[in-house]
């Protein structure tokens, strides 16, 4: 037996769509529930700001909990940040709300929370690259994707300029990508299109 598809069914709405907000939407919902340490200590060794874990009621005992629940980093003015970015003080536990309350802000070194809860050096790393997609304009003190992009787009404008060869996108709905390398590619490979070239990387 079949149903035919109404035109309501599966219609979406393209113009409504964030990209962005989605990808952020959906590391949210990792850097919250499970690997909190991860960005916070990748905010922690980018930005030079201190790390606050968050202690709670952990039954109706009143056992605090010593291993925090979640950890986040505080600016020079005092302003919470996590991956949701800043975070008003009153809004700290929403996402647990219904798990625990805080019950203490306590401060703690890397060490500190390696030795509670060790973190893997793949895990910060990957965290940092979300960061610094999320918060270009925080004040880094290492050099970030988005900062490199930038310095390549604009030595690449000014070959472009002297060469009178653009890169552009063969649809507009599908522009070119710039990616992270990973020290495996072999080059660039360039392939004839109808009195034009199409670029990529080759491995």
């Amino acid at each position: 037996m079949s149903f035919p598809l109404r035109e309501r069914d599966y219609e979406i709405d393209v113009d409504s769509i964030d990209p962005q907000k989605l990808w952020r939407e959906l590391h949210e919902r990792t850097y919250l529930h499970g690997l909190c340490y991860s960005f916070a200590i990748a905010m922690a060794r980018g930005l030079g700001w201190p790390l606050f874990g968050f202690l709670s009621y952990f039954d109706d005992k009143f056992h605090v909990f010593k291993t925090p629940w979640h950890v986040m980093v505080r600016s020079p003015e005092g302003v919470f940040y996590d991956v949701r970015g800043t975070v008003p003080h009153h809004l700290l536990d929403e996402p647990y709300a219904q798990e625990r309350t805080i019950f203490e802000i306590q401060e703690f070194t890397e060490a500190e929370l390696h030795k509670r809860h060790p973190t893997s050096e793949i895990s910060i790393e990957s965290a940092a690259r979300i960061a610094h997609i999320l918060f270009p304009d925080l004040p880094w003190k290492v050099e970030t994707f988005p900062s490199r992009v930038q310095a390549f787009a604009r030595e690449l404008e000014v070959l472009s300029r002297k060469y009178g060869c653009w890169i552009r996108a063969s649809i507009p709905a599908q522009p070119p990508m710039i990616s992270p390398g990973d020290e495996s590619e072999g080059g660039y490979v360039l392939t004839p299109v109808l009195g034009e070239f199409s670029i990529d990387r080759y491995f």
